[in-house]
């Protein structure tokens, strides 16, 4: 909903959105439904950890009520609203699912503004220019006056005489030739008003030929770097001398030079870049375009505390992922997360900053403290690092138009670097277990055995610290980054209006997240050795489809079909590892394994020998079979069989007859 309502407006509900909202599994930050609404699971309904559960989920058929909008919650961006036809009954809706009723009363709206343009006159806006009221003094009518009967009596066709102007000004001949002298000197109105004695207001004494040779000599002799007055000074001269006029002093030249206004002297001297780069002007910023959450930072460190397990084992040193506002100077989110910064860190952090603090503060028993700030930034500032220029981050801010831009210099990235010193320096550093950033310690110390916190309790330490961090007020205006923003956003005079936000957080992380193309194989969607559910793509076996991959939960990835992220269960979450981490350790353990790959060595070698032994046999073989044939060749010792018994004795074929006469070679 993009136009401002106001409290008592009359709104709709869009209940589907609204039940997925209230049944579906809910991300930390996410719209959380409020006492009224029944959020007790039915008996037999699918839990919010089942996997299939949001498969599961009935949507309710769209139901049209009319409700007033009571009062808005900034904290949950959420509406409070009231029914106005039967039973009174209060409910809490998130911002998003409320739809402003105001298309029926468009045309009612025009003809009333309309006729109210026909009847009243149109005042002028607080920006618009205010015209000079005229209102004519006794002095200034006799100025226009005497400028008029001056004109006549100068004119060069049929002008009046002396004594007729000085019959109609009514003076003397020497104030006629003292009006006279005005007149030529400055023809307009304004100096002849009576005023004291001396030159008037923009009067010169100078000639007015030389003085125009002056300013012409300005434009083309007193100008580029090596501009000085001796040669301004000498063209003066010359130019004053081929007219027969006295040159002016070196004084009234200088007097003349620096009468200019600064900008165009050194526009004369540097250039009109130069005059444009220190006086050009900029557009004049307003709220509305710039205050609060134009342009977040975001940027990691290593938290300067060592954390343990739940177990109670060192697990070192958390990476802290930071997204700080720049006007407001307040932090919007922050990500906790052990291992080299990465897209998951930045994807975590940004539905942070995106989402109200309520689910996230509940979560953790602080829903007496106060954190409001989120919503969705012009541009995101981020250094180099591989992550923070992923291409999946900058297209993922293309799709939600922000401005994804890197630094042009270290110095641009202040404000967070900054921030994230500060929260090491002048918290963290005084935990239990901490280090400093640059260890000065002995060589004895030892922090990881002071370590007394785990993450869980160390990004709550962190979340405690936030909200009063956003809670102080600055030097300058003694503003909170919390008061910055609610001076922006909320309920201001009855009118509702909410920071903006992504059309879908989730979605928006998701985007972040790695991305690659897998084939879908038989069994399922295979990536990293770890087989997934179908899902949508069952009948697409053998083509490729694109999935994100969280690194934190490999229990889950998305598959992306028909413009929409599809979630792809493991098929066996409970014999798999939940991290990418402990899947590449499992992967690394089994590379290592060399049990494997000695037991399929001496295979190999066995093989190898029986190879051999067999084509040693053939060949002995071989050779024998060729000696008997050679003996049957060569007949030394008769036939290699011992004859046959008469009664066996088989029929032998004849041999053929052969006539002499008909064989030549015979």
């Amino acid at each position: 909903m993009t136009a401002l309502v106001r409290i008592g407006e009359l709104v709709t509900v869009d209940e589907v959105s609204e039940a997925i909202d209230a049944k579906v599994a809910r991300a930390p930050g996410e719209f959380v439904p409020s006492e009224e609404q029944d959020s007790t699971p039915v008996e037999g309904s699918p839990g919010i950890d089942d996997p299939m559960a949001a498969e599961e989920v009935s949507i309710p058929s769209p139901a049209f009520s009319v409700y007033e909008v009571v009062t808005y919650d900034l904290t949950s961006n959420t509406y409070r609203l009231k029914t106005i036809i039967g039973v009174e009954i209060f409910r809490t809706v998130s911002k998003k699912n409320v739809v402003k009723m105001d298309g029926h009363f468009d045309k009612a709206a025009i003809a009333a503004l309309a006729e109210h343009h026909e009847h009243f006159r149109a005042s002028l806006g607080e920006h618009e220019p205010v015209p000079v009221t005229e209102a004519e003094s006794e002095a200034e009518a006799e100025a226009q006056r005497r400028t008029d009967i001056m004109r006549q009596h100068c004119a060069k066709v049929d002008p009046i005489s002396k004594r007729q102007a000085m019959a109609k000004l009514k003076v003397g001949p020497t104030i006629f030739h003292k009006i006279k002298r005005i007149y030529r000197l400055n023809p307009d109105w304004r100096a002849q008003i009576a005023g004291k004695d001396g030159r008037r207001p923009g009067e010169k004494r100078i000639d007015p030929d030389v003085d125009a040779i002056i300013t012409a000599v300005f434009d083309s002799h007193r100008i580029n770097y090596g501009a000085n007055d001796a040669e301004a000074l000498d063209e003066i001269q010359l130019q004053c001398q081929k007219i027969n006029k006295r040159p002016p002093s070196r004084t009234t030249v200088w007097r003349r030079w620096h009468a200019l206004s600064e900008r165009d002297r050194l526009k004369s001297t540097d250039g009109p870049e130069a005059a444009q780069a220190k006086f050009g002007n900029y557009p004049t910023p307003t709220v509305e375009e710039f205050y609060p959450g134009r342009i977040h930072d975001i940027d990691h460190t290593p938290l300067d505390c060592h954390a343990l397990s739940p177990t109670g084992d060192p697990l070192g040193r958390a990476f802290l992922t930071l997204v700080r506002d720049r006007d407001t100077q307040g932090i919007m989110g922050f990500a906790l997360l052990f291992g080299a910064p990465k897209r998951a860190s930045i994807s975590a952090a940004v539905h942070m900053a995106l989402c109200p603090k309520t689910a996230l503060l509940a979560k953790f028993g602080l829903s007496h403290l106060h954190w409001p700030l989120y919503g969705k930034p012009v541009q995101y500032v981020v250094d180099h690092g591989s992550d923070l220029m992923a291409e999946s981050f900058r297209v993922a801010c293309d799709h939600e138009d922000i401005k994804h831009i890197p630094r042009l210099r270290p110095e641009s990235g202040g404000g967070v670097e900054r921030g994230l010193g500060i929260l090491n320096r002048s918290f963290v550093q005084t935990l239990d277990g901490a280090t400093a950033s640059a260890t000065k310690k002995g060589p004895g110390y030892k922090p990881h055995k002071k370590a007394v916190y785990t993450l869980e309790r160390l990004t709550e330490l962190i979340i405690v610290w936030i909200c009063k961090f956003n809670n102080k007020k600055g030097r300058k205006d003694q503003l909170s980054p919390n008061q910055r923003f609610e001076r922006k956003y909320g309920l201001h005079d009855g009118v509702i209006i909410p920071p903006p936000t992504v059309s879908d957080p989730g979605r928006f992380v998701i985007d972040i997240l790695e991305g690659r193309e897998v084939t879908v194989a038989r069994n399922g969607v295979v990536t990293r050795e770890l087989v997934y559910k179908f899902g949508p793509f069952s009948k697409m076996v053998g083509e490729k489809i694109y999935i994100k991959i969280d690194p934190n939960n490999l229990h889950r990835i998305w598959g992306l079909h028909k413009d929409h992220w599809h979630p792809l269960w493991l098929v066996n979450p409970h014999t798999e590892p939940l991290t990418l981490a402990e899947q590449k350790m499992i992967l690394k353990a089994r590379r290592e394994d060399t049990d494997a790959d000695n037991k399929r060595l001496d295979a190999q070698e066995q093989l190898n020998i029986i190879k051999a032994k067999g084509k040693k046999e053939a060949k002995a073989i071989q050779k024998a079979q060729e000696d008997v044939a050679q003996v049957e060749r060569m007949g030394h010792f008769g036939p290699p069989q011992a004859p046959s018994e008469p009664d066996d004795a088989k029929p032998t074929t004849p041999m053929p007859i052969i006539i002499a006469e008909l064989d030549e070679d015979i």
